[in-house]
């Protein structure tokens, strides 16, 4: 799994639901401190979890895994995530 890429991922997922690292920690049962890490590529979140992130963002497993949703890879990324990634450079 590319981290970086996972890492981005998340974070754009939890931007275009409107959630903060805070709300999604809270109905995984585990802290902010730890959505951050998985957000900066530092971590990983357990099997389960990343089962509840899919479920929490409408995406699939292995789109989550992938750090892409399907279809999209020679697709130009949408305006939130170019939102997303100019507010992370």
């Amino acid at each position: 799994m590319n981290d970086y890429k996972f890492g981005n991922f998340i974070y754009t997922l939890r931007v275009e639901k409107g959630l903060t690292q805070s709300e999604v920690a809270k109905r995984l049962g585990v802290s902010a401190a730890a959505v951050s890490k998985w957000e900066n590529g530092s971590t990983k979140p357990r099997y389960e979890l990343l089962l509840k992130l899919a479920e929490i963002f409408g995406v699939s497993s292995e789109e989550l895994v992938s750090g892409e949703r399907a279809g999209m890879r020679d697709e130009p990324i949408g305006e939130v995530a170019e939102e997303v990634f100019e507010k992370r450079r």
